[in-house]
């Protein structure tokens, strides 16, 4: 649900809160992303950081968050907050 132009203030806030109350419906995790500033690739490298997923710099870009997305999926429903 984005949240951009929903309000002027508190949209970090109302994140926080739907976490807090309906975490429990993302058994694959909940990734908290600082996105100001961020491009693709710093978003994916976060990602891969905070799951612990190896990637295969020998493979094209595009079949690494292929590859990325089917890992995550096999977690279970996940849940990305973009944060700024």
């Amino acid at each position: 649900m984005p949240l951009w132009k929903a309000f002027h203030n508190g949209k970090t806030q109302l994140a926080i809160e739907y976490v807090h109350r309906m975490g429990y419906l993302y058994p694959g995790g909940i990734y908290w992303i600082d996105a100001e500033q961020a491009t693709v690739e710093n978003i994916i490298s976060e990602i891969l950081s905070y799951t612990g997923i190896q990637m295969d710099p020998k493979h094209s870009i595009q079949k690494q968050y292929t590859k990325l997305w089917h890992k995550l999926a096999s977690r279970g429903r996940i849940l990305f907050v973009l944060d700024n």
